[in-house]
């Protein structure tokens, strides 16, 4: 059994440096073969940094745990935006191209709202699991359509850097960053789960900033290097994958025939409070230290409510 600490040190280094290897391939990759930074960010990218979701939550299903499966999503989701955006805008003036990001805007939008009605409503059901991989698939078909590359203006990549060994590195840099969360997660679950708290407060605040590392370590990388179009694809691929992915899979294979409890309205709120926050944020185009406090503060309370 690795000690706490240890878990802790290695994790931490796990983060910084597989969050340096994915955003240096990924921007390496877009300007190779002339795509979009900000596809890179909401596909590869955010699919990268939500595997600690996936995988935590695909744990829970087959432990019969409903509500750790939608804390996670709930908490990770508020986190990416409160959380991640707001310490990334603490320390540096990041800009943002608002025609550019309609589309994501759109789906957030949408997935929010069904996921907020599932929740409400408590109709933890397979019918809405498929809904939302539907939407999930809708969606990228139309941003990969809508962003096709230009095959003329395509740069031939060097003999030294081929395209196998970028997406190899994008994939070594995911799975370190899953295997880094999961060393902070593990101390710190077992820390909460002494201490009486419940597996969907766990699941929104423990499991949910442990998972939500990748995004802060990958995003903080992104803005160090002025690849904001790779930070702010990353925020929105990875709130769209956590709700119509790993939540749309998770209704799918949740085989428990037990009700699972309705979560409290006040998580929704904040959810949906957050979400349109960072929607005006957007808007604004430039997102200072005024909005990164806004964001914080929103994300504070959050977490104060619960505990």
């Amino acid at each position: 059994m690795i000690p706490n600490f240890t878990q802790l040190i290695i994790g931490i280094y796990a983060l910084y440096y597989c969050s340096n290897v994915l955003i240096d391939s990924g921007s390496l990759l877009a300007e190779k073969y002339n795509i979009s930074k900000a596809i890179i960010g909401l596909t590869l990218i955010a699919f990268g940094t939500s595997l600690p979701e996936f995988i935590v939550s695909m744990v829970a299903i087959y432990n019969g745990e409903m509500n750790f499966v939608i804390g996670n999503v709930l908490g990770s989701n508020i986190a990416n935006i409160g959380l991640v955006l707001g310490i990334a805008a603490l320390f540096y003036n990041l800009s943002s191209n608002f025609k550019k990001m309609k589309l994501d805007m759109v789906f957030l939008s949408i997935t929010s709202l069904v996921f907020s009605v599932i929740l409400y409503y408590n109709m933890i059901e397979k019918l809405y699991g498929i809904i939302l991989l539907l939407l999930f698939c809708l969606y990228m078909y139309i941003l990969f359509n809508s962003n096709k590359t230009n095959i003329d203006a395509v740069k031939l990549p060097d003999e030294n850097t081929r395209i196998s060994q970028l997406i190899a590195c994008i994939f070594i840099g995911s799975l370190g960053l899953s295997i880094g969360s999961q060393l902070l997660i593990d101390g710190a679950t077992g820390i909460a789960k002494s201490f009486g708290i419940s597996h969907l407060a766990i699941g929104a605040t423990v499991i949910a900033l442990g998972t939500s590392l990748p995004e802060l370590a990958t995003s903080l990388n992104a803005a160090r290097k002025n690849e904001f179009e790779l930070l702010l694809g990353n925020i929105f691929g990875s709130n769209i994958i956590n709700i119509a992915f790993v939540f749309g899979i998770s209704l799918v294979v949740n085989n428990d025939i037990h009700a699972v409890p309705k979560i409290p309205d006040y998580h929704l709120v904040v959810f949906l409070l957050i979400t349109l926050t960072f929607f005006i944020v957007l808007m604004n185009r430039i997102i200072d230290r005024f909005y990164s406090v806004l964001l914080l503060s929103i994300y504070t309370y959050y977490i104060f409510r619960i505990l």
